[in-house]
């Protein structure tokens, strides 16, 4: 009866110490090969996607994958990518718990740095603190914890710096969304604008798909996927027209998206246009890509499926700070 007694006291005090948040955070920004974060890893028993759903903690690595970018904090019964995640149990190094729910934490924290329609924003020293509740009708519960390190100030930053000074001016609906979509390429895997987990019919067959807040004038659908694995890096992309392979919509469709990037992602302002068409077929569309070097390329391009459908869409290719 001792010996047991004493293993669940070793076992609760093993938890205990691997879910200290600050030995958790303190590895944001370091490498995936740093020893302090090989260390933490194995004592967390992560898996091979750096995450331990027992525990309710998942960290977001950039896209090169070569820093840790963020830590998630799981409320409990979260679903990442098919798994379920258990609460996080561990106490917070700053002002919030589980229990809380979002009046708490404004009336504790008060107003918020940024709100989307499932999102709150705050700074806590130089971290940045975003909660996230997936029912915008039922915000009393946080489905998870996002914590990251302050972004880089916009000098430092020029991606980012980019991206909001054109933001500052736009009031084209279009090329507002577009810049909004390289500035989400900047957090771990489109954080701030993914949804729930959708499974968004494609002629990809992409089935790690999920939905967004963006919205882009005149589009069909848009979803971030993640391919060929749940783990893989993820990418956006915006499906503008589909149909059976013989009709006109779909060459009207990439004529007028053609015509309106050209007006929106000028010269003026650094974007390069080009065209790509390989099929040395005239009467099919062909790629136009409109590059910019501090940005990346957004690109209008046109497929067919095997079973004849044909796809206008925009794909993206990011620069990643």
């Amino acid at each position: 009866m001792i010996r047991l007694l004493f293993w669940v006291f070793l076992f609760n005090s093993f938890l205990s110490f691997a879910s200290s948040t600050s030995e958790i955070l303190g590895v944001i920004g370091k490498a995936p090969t740093d020893i302090d974060f090989l260390l933490l890893k194995n004592k967390l028993k992560l898996d091979r996607n750096y995450a331990n759903a027992e525990l309710g903690i998942k960290f977001y690595l950039n896209e090169n994958r070569q820093k840790i970018n963020a830590v998630l904090f799981a409320n409990d019964s979260l679903d990442i990518d098919n798994q379920i995640f258990h609460q996080y149990k561990g106490d917070f190094d700053f002002p919030y718990s589980f229990q809380f729910d979002v009046y708490q934490v404004k009336d504790i924290w008060g107003a918020p740095m940024s709100r989307t329609y499932n999102t709150m924003v705050y700074q806590y020293k130089e971290q940045l603190i975003e909660l996230y509740f997936t029912d915008p009708n039922a915000i009393g519960k946080v489905t998870y914890v996002l914590v990251s390190n302050k972004p880089a100030d916009k000098q430092t930053n020029p991606i980012a710096a980019v991206v909001d000074a054109q933001i500052d001016k736009v009031e084209d609906e279009l090329k507002a969304s577009i810049l909004n979509v390289f500035r989400a390429s900047q957090d771990p895997a489109f954080a701030s604008i993914c949804k729930q987990p959708v499974r968004q019919s494609n002629i990809w067959n992409y089935t790690h798909t999920l939905a967004t807040s963006i919205s882009i004038q005149d589009e069909l659908y848009n979803f971030v996927y993640a391919f060929p694995f749940s783990y893989s890096q993820r990418d956006f992309v915006s499906v503008l027209a589909e149909q059976q392979q013989g009709g006109t919509s779909v060459r009207n469709v990439f004529d007028s998206f053609e015509q309106k990037l050209s007006k929106c992602l000028t010269a003026d302002e650094g974007w390069q246009k080009k065209y790509d068409n390989n099929t040395g077929n005239r009467n099919l569309p062909y790629a136009v890509t409109f590059s910019k070097p501090s940005l990346g390329e957004v690109i209008l391009d046109y497929v067919k499926s095997p079973k004849g459908i044909e796809v206008v869409y925009l794909r993206f290719l990011f620069q990643y700070r």
